[in-house]
């Protein structure tokens, strides 16, 4: 068997442990399920173009709509033609900081950032697969100590302990409420 990415052999870059191949008329496939191991290396996104050829049948271009990982197996569904508009909800990436990885999330949302006694972590690898990015940001932060918020069409990021030391700017006691 030879698969073919993006008119790239990847077959002996990476494991193949499953292949459903679905042709419901005309000789062509329709769909295909793959299920694949060691691919972090491979930066796989929807909209790429999968085909698989094997004993002198070929699938054609078939493109990504779904990515899914569950432990070190990865499961892509290609379809033989192009979804209108697949969303941006895969993303794989060697070496990012935490930097790059708002600023995207700030473009998405139409933000300015601003980040505040936050560490520019460098990560080896990120993989956000069916999370929008404000969601996949609000986890690592999370994860890092650090405060998000989006203010003013800004998105903010602070580090906790920084923003637990801070002086309060007002404080109220109870006989201030009416």
């Amino acid at each position: 068997m030879k698969l073919l990415w993006n008119e790239e052999d990847i077959t002996q870059e990476i494991d193949i442990t499953g292949l459903l191949y679905g042709d419901y008329a005309g000789g062509h496939a329709d769909k295909v399920f793959l299920k694949c191991l060691n691919v972090n290396h491979l930066a796989f996104a929807k909209k790429d173009v999968l085909r698989v050829e094997k004993d002198g049948i070929n699938t054609g271009n078939l493109y990504i709509s779904e990515i899914s990982k569950k432990g070190d197996v990865y499961t892509m569904k290609a379809l033989s033609t192009k979804t209108k508009q697949l969303d941006s909800n895969v993303f794989i990436k060697d070496r990012i900081t935490l930097y790059e990885l708002a600023e995207q999330a700030a473009k998405d949302l139409g933000c300015t950032l601003v980040m505040k006694e936050v560490q520019n972590q460098l990560y080896d690898y990120k993989e956000q697969i069916l999370v929008d990015k404000i969601k996949f940001l609000t986890h690592i932060c999370e994860l890092e100590g650090i405060l998000i918020k989006i203010n003013h069409d800004r998105l903010i990021l602070m580090n906790e302990k920084a923003a637990e030391n801070m002086d309060s700017v007002l404080e109220l006691e109870e006989e201030d409420f009416i």
